[in-house]
């Protein structure tokens, strides 16, 4: 839907507009209660690579920090190219899960000879670092975000525990798309057929046989009603099409099921990083890099609640997010500062590589490289709570800092600081 057009003078009348609302106020990110810096650091020490300069910085464990900078400053080599190998390293030798995320094979073995000057300590405490970046997650049509979180799994249970699913002997691989005992015979659950072409994309089309719906028709007549009059009576192949809120809703009146429950609350995590509107069954490589990032990010989070309900949960590890609000509404931004405040209330530690004024003024703390770009950057400009380098004469960052904090001399309420630090 349209829900305003006109000249930029008269956006702020617009009633019913998240973009206006944001800009004029009316709709706001509140100020976080900050975590003071624990005793756990990651100490970096001796950084040298591109325009870094024996740089020395401490990292607190358990917080969302903040890594901002004018561009060119050094940010990006500080963490890609010297901070992730050498946790990698440390991880790898203390046989700990292996890093992450994309990182760049030409810029980690040009980084070896600029590793052996530098060092890091206080890494013990982490399980794994993770690197979530806007890369692609893979060409395959195949998959999707309910099977990306894990949320497939507990809804073909849901629907192999159905009284139809029962009478008919189908257990919960008859209902996967990649199986042989459901899948659609012409289009093998893929939903579509592909036309390759010789000078020009492959061309994708509806399988004609099944419409899309990937399934052989005996799956697709189980069906579970949602209780209530007169209530929805879905297939596994209506959840799929359905948007992830919508399926959460559908499912959420059936709290006596476990498989039910289950998949709703990894569901869920899509719906805290904004990606509720994503049809389930929608394939992953039609998402944008924005979608991705946050998807990757939901996967985490799904993972995590997974951990804590089994009490198998790993050590607490560290995120790592480069930019990740390009691209995204005022809105986006604050469902994403959520996320990350889950996160480190669950014990782990985010690291943010942003230019963004809001993720700014939310992190626990800020270190600045800086002041300028090139070879006149490179160094430590600040570090501190956002108030305190809002008040550095000295910082770029600062400056603008000051315009979206509450004036300086004010102190933020403090939280109990998580159990990490």
């Amino acid at each position: 839907l349209v829900v305003f057009q006109g000249p930029p003078s008269a956006l702020a009348g617009a009633q019913g507009s998240l973009t206006a609302d944001s800009l004029t106020g009316r709709r706001s990110i509140p100020l976080p209660a900050r975590r003071p810096p624990g005793n756990a650091q990651l100490r970096l020490s001796h950084a040298s690579a591109h325009n870094l300069r024996d740089l020395s910085v401490s990292i607190p464990l358990g917080r969302l920090v903040a890594l901002a900078g004018v561009s060119g400053s050094g940010k990006t080599t500080l963490v890609r190219e010297v901070l992730l190998p050498l946790l990698q390293q440390a991880l790898s030798n203390a046989e700990a899960p292996a890093l992450e995320g994309e990182l760049d094979g030409e810029l980690r073995e040009a980084a070896e000879t600029r590793l052996q000057t530098a060092t890091l300590t206080g890494w013990e405490s982490l399980g794994a670092a993770l690197l979530v970046d806007q890369s692609s997650l893979g060409r395959t049509p195949r998959s999707n975000p309910a099977v990306y979180v894990g949320a497939f799994d507990d809804i073909r249970a849901f629907f192999a525990a159905s009284d139809a699913a029962r009478e008919q002997g189908l257990d919960p691989s008859a209902f996967s798309f990649n199986s042989a005992k459901g899948q659609c015979a012409h289009c093998r659950g893929a939903g579509f057929e592909k036309i390759e072409m010789q000078f020009l994309s492959d061309v994708f089309v509806r399988c004609p046989a099944c419409q899309g719906r990937r399934y052989r028709e005996h799956i697709l007549a189980v069906t579970v009603r949602e209780p209530g009059t007169p209530g929805r009576a879905w297939s596994i192949g209506d959840l799929l099409e359905q948007p992830v809120e919508e399926a959460v809703a559908f499912l959420k009146r059936f709290g006596e099921s476990r498989p039910a429950r289950r998949a709703v609350d990894k569901l869920q995590r899509l719906c805290d990083v904004g990606l509720g509107y994503l049809r389930c069954g929608q394939a992953i490589n039609t998402l944008s890099g924005g979608e991705s990032q946050r998807l990757k990010l939901a996967s985490h989070l799904a993972t995590a609640s997974t951990a804590a309900e089994t009490g198998d949960a790993a050590r607490p590890g560290l995120f790592v997010f480069d930019e990740p609000t390009t691209g995204l509404h005022f809105e986006d931004i604050r469902i994403l500062l959520q996320a990350f405040q889950r996160l480190v209330d669950a014990g782990h530690s985010v690291l943010v590589i942003e230019h963004n004024l809001e993720v700014l003024k939310c992190a626990d703390w800020i270190l600045e490289l800086g002041p300028e770009a090139g070879d006149r950057g490179g160094r430590l400009v600040g570090q501190g709570t956002p108030e305190a380098l809002a008040a550095l004469p000295d910082s770029p960052t600062g400056v603008f800092l000051r315009e979206v904090l509450p004036a300086l001399g004010r102190s933020p309420r403090t939280r109990r600081p998580s159990t990490v630090g």
